[in-house]
């Protein structure tokens, strides 16, 4: 049996505070990246509302709840598009409900 010695305990200190280390960077990145997200998917949303308001007035509440539920950014991105391009509030919804 080997004699435990204070260089190897110094050792393998080094090399467990190395691991922690890593796995707290990358936990904080995953959570940068989930917050990034969340904020680009805000945004999205966001900017979907802002053009069919300005395009069309009022938009109806059910719909604005819909969109607030969507998580997918490409498909905020697809509905974002519809929103400018859409000739009229009920294009959109047609395109957006089906």
């Amino acid at each position: 049996m080997q004699a435990v010695t204070t260089q190897s305990l110094e050792v393998f200190e080094s090399a467990l505070l190395e691991v922690v280390e890593t796995v707290e960077t990358e936990t904080e990145q995953s959570e940068v990246e989930k917050r990034l997200q969340e904020g680009q998917r805000k945004q999205r949303q966001e900017d979907i509302l802002r053009i069919l308001e300005v395009r069309f007035n009022e938009v109806p509440r059910q719909l604005r709840e819909r969109i607030g539920a969507i998580e997918d950014l490409e498909v905020l991105g697809t509905l974002l598009i519809q929103a400018v391009t859409a000739q009229s509030l009920d294009v959109f919804e047609s395109i957006f409900y089906n």
